[in-house]
């Protein structure tokens, strides 16, 4: 059996930027956090963290939301070392 569909509502971060709510509410909490550290570069483990704070994910649904987040172009995944904030698709205003 398939997880739980996802909300198809969106946000609009730019104009002509749409993304899905879940995304646009996690994306500037792993920015601000990956702002702190060497390189931009947020630990997989601290993004897991704070994916778990926010929607209550397990492992393997923090794994999967990355996932996600990186195949729509939001953040890029570092591999061994943790994820990186796509700058373009955040809101600096």
């Amino acid at each position: 059996m398939a997880g739980p569909e996802r909300s198809v509502c969106v946000a609009v971060l730019k104009p002509h930027v749409q993304i899905p709510v879940a995304y646009a509410k996690a994306l500037p909490r792993l920015a601000e956090r990956a702002r702190l550290h060497r390189g931009g570069i947020l630990p997989f483990k601290q993004a897991r963290l704070i994916l778990s704070w926010l929607y209550r994910f397990s492992k393997e649904e923090s794994t999967r939301f990355l996932k996600e987040m990186h195949e729509a172009g939001l953040i890029r995944i570092i591999p061994h070392r943790g994820i990186k904030i796509c700058e373009k698709e955040v809101n600096k205003g």
